[in-house]
C-alpha cells in the first residue's frame, strides 16, 4: 500500500468523504477513490503536497498527545 493510499484512508477514518478530500486537494472524487484503492499510484506534485498538508492538519495534529507533562 502506498503512502498516498494510507493518507486517504486516514482522512476517511477521520470522517472526511472522498468529495471533501478531493475539494481540499483539487482532484476529482473518483481520483481520490482511485488513490484509496491503489489504482492510482501517485498524485502530481501539487496534489501530493496538498494531500500531505491536509493529512498533517486533520490526522497528525488531531492525534492525542502522549506527552506525560500535560497530565500533571
Amino acid at each position: 500500500m502506498s503512502i498516498w493510499t494510507n493518507r486517504v484512508k486516514d482522512l476517511s477514518r477521520a470522517g472526511m468523504t472522498y468529495a471533501e478530500i478531493a475539494a481540499a486537494i483539487h482532484l476529482a472524487p473518483s481520483t481520490v477513490g482511485d488513490l484509496a484503492a491503489g489504482r492510482y499510484k501517485e498524485p502530481r506534485y501539487a496534489a501530493a503536497m496538498a494531500l500531505k498538508e491536509l493529512h498533517d492538519r486533520v490526522v497528525v495534529n488531531a492525534a492525542p498527545s502522549n506527552d506525560l507533562r500535560e497530565a500533571g
